[in-house]
């Protein structure tokens, strides 16, 4: 869930990635399912942390953010394309990019 604005996420973006701006996710909750693990991303990380906090809140019980676009986009020129899944396993393997759960679950 990628949750910076339209423009930032025209620019570049993680294959298979919806965007849903931080500014907006109160009012489109039902386009976020409840019954897969949620992945939240920005450009620093400060966006997709407060938004996967609200998640959390709102009874998402899987939900985590993926720390800054640009350590993503290393792994994106070193997969060529990479599905979402897989940019974000290559992530959590790269010292660039961190991954924090966020609250219990």
């Amino acid at each position: 869930l990628d949750v910076r604005e339209p423009e930032e996420f025209a620019r570049e973006h993680v294959s298979g990635a919806v965007n849903v701006p931080q500014a907006d996710l109160a009012t489109r909750l039902d386009e976020i399912p409840r019954d897969r693990p949620i992945l939240t991303i920005c450009q620093s990380g400060s966006r997709s942390l407060r938004s996967a906090q609200f998640l959390q809140q709102q009874g998402y019980q899987s939900v985590a953010t993926v720390v800054g676009v640009a350590g993503v986009l290393v792994v994106r020129f070193a997969t060529r394309r990479p599905t979402l899944r897989a940019a974000v396993v290559a992530a959590v393997a790269t010292p660039l990019v961190v991954v924090l759960a966020v609250g219990a679950g």
